[in-house]
């Protein structure tokens, strides 16, 4: 009877390891799939309040003297664009790095409309994940894993 239950044991502990090796791999590829997937929404929340804060910075200074005309000079455009890709407004260092990897001065347009008297900004960002930019296709090109988030904000200014 003892060698039986031996035998049962011995089986059920080979099952236990063939139903692991089938089921781990998928828990660890959601598990990733979620990780990169909550990496993507708080990049997205990061780009988007970077681009907000500009906005407040360019409705705030986008009027000046006493004409009342809705004017951004050069100087205050590039404040604006750094204050989106550093963080600040003042200049970066050599070599500063950018609040999201990848994002540069080259992915933000600010537009102004004088008759509206709104301020526009607009970023787009490149967003790629960290295990990889594509999936390897049996035929064909390779799936893509990298798609653009864009962030449009428009503000009247004050």
């Amino acid at each position: 009877m003892t060698a039986t239950i031996q035998h049962s044991m011995r089986r059920q502990r080979g099952l236990a390891a063939i139903e692991a090796t089938l089921v781990l791999p998928l828990l660890f590829l959601l598990f990733f799939a979620f990780a990169e997937l909550g990496r993507a929404f708080y990049q997205y929340h990061e780009l988007y309040g970077a681009a907000r804060n500009a906005s407040r910075y360019l409705i705030n200074v986008a009027r000046p003297g006493s004409l009342g005309d809705v004017v951004v000079t050069d100087a205050v455009r590039s404040a604006a664009t750094r204050l989106i890709v550093y963080g600040s407004t003042a200049q970066p260092a050599d070599g500063a790095e950018s609040i999201l990897p990848g994002l540069n001065e080259n992915d933000v347009q600010i537009g102004v409309d004088p008759v509206s008297e709104q301020v526009t900004v607009q970023v787009n960002y490149d967003w790629t994940p960290i295990f990889g930019n594509s999936i390897p296709a049996f035929y064909g090109n390779p799936i893509s894993l990298s798609w653009n988030m864009d962030v449009n904000i428009a503000m009247r200014v004050l």
